[in-house]
């Protein structure tokens, strides 16, 4: 599980350096970048034996990879997870997370993280695994926990606010999809749901669409992702919605140059 880095990157010159790494289902994947610099940003994927407890993988690669000890200019620890809850500003009150998260998901007791937004103000409260938060926290310095839509939001919102049409974004990932709805900026609708093939994704696409009140003909599906089957709901969608996109990467992404263009939306977000 030897991560081989560019003689660019050493620990001379890390403290000028980004690190973001992103808990997979499978594995991890991570980004390394000087924000002053063009061409420089990597990105890499490493996937975790499936028979070996994640936890144990997770060190295993952090002890074999001394790059992960270095100072950092910032370390971002990036969650996806589908057990989250989004809590209005008005009605959040400090440590008030857990509170929430318990009423919404039953399970295990985990760490309870938030992230703030602005737009809408709002908190994005969820949840880690006790082990790799505490093992996350001794191991790298300082990292910021960020729930893997926290910065989604923000951008969606900022293009929302450009069209008069509503837009539905939808995140198709190996277990679960994303779904939130804009108009104009406003926020209608942010769930996300498991799915195991391609008929149930479908159905939750439209159900959302229909008790949002979108139209079939002007309003925009926007997507992103490449799921298993993610393809064959495309091709049944066409059938009942007439604007179907892929999202579009934010034009900063590609003056950073790079492996930007490789890493998921929000991994490239979180960098603009």
């Amino acid at each position: 599980m030897i991560i081989r880095l560019s003689d660019k990157y050493n620990i001379d010159n890390s403290i000028k350096n980004i690190l973001s790494i992103r808990w997979n289902p499978g594995g991890l994947s991570f980004s390394l970048y000087d924000p002053a610099e063009k061409d420089n940003y990597l990105y890499q994927e490493v996937l975790f034996e499936p028979s070996v407890p994640y936890i144990t993988s997770l060190k295993d690669c952090f002890f074999e990879n001394t790059f992960f000890t270095w100072p950092f200019q910032k370390t971002y620890i990036v969650c996806v997870s589908s057990f989250y809850t989004l809590i209005p500003g008005m009605y959040y009150k400090e440590k008030s997370q857990e509170q929430f998260l318990s009423y919404n998901f039953k399970g295990p007791k985990e760490q309870s993280l938030i992230n703030r937004i602005a737009n809408p103000d709002a908190v994005v409260a969820f949840r880690l695994s006790e082990d790799i938060y505490e093992f996350c926290s001794r191991s790298f310095i300082h990292p910021y926990y960020i729930h893997h839509l926290t910065p989604l939001l923000e951008l969606w919102q900022k293009q929302s606010l450009a069209h008069p049409e509503k837009q539905m974004n939808v995140v198709f990932r190996e277990g679960f999809l994303d779904i939130v709805c804009y108009r104009q900026g406003q926020l209608g609708m942010v769930n996300s749901f498991p799915y195991t093939n391609p008929n149930d994704a479908l159905y939750y696409i439209l159900y959302v669409w229909q008790k949002t009140g979108m139209e079939q003909i002007k309003d925009f599906f926007l997507y992103t992702g490449d799921a298993p089957g993610v393809q064959i709901v495309l091709s049944n969608l066409a059938t009942y919605l007439n604007n179907i996109r892929r999202m579009e990467i934010p034009s900063e992404a590609y003056l950073k140059g790079g492996d930007i263009l490789k890493a998921p939306l929000d991994l490239i977000t979180l960098f603009i």
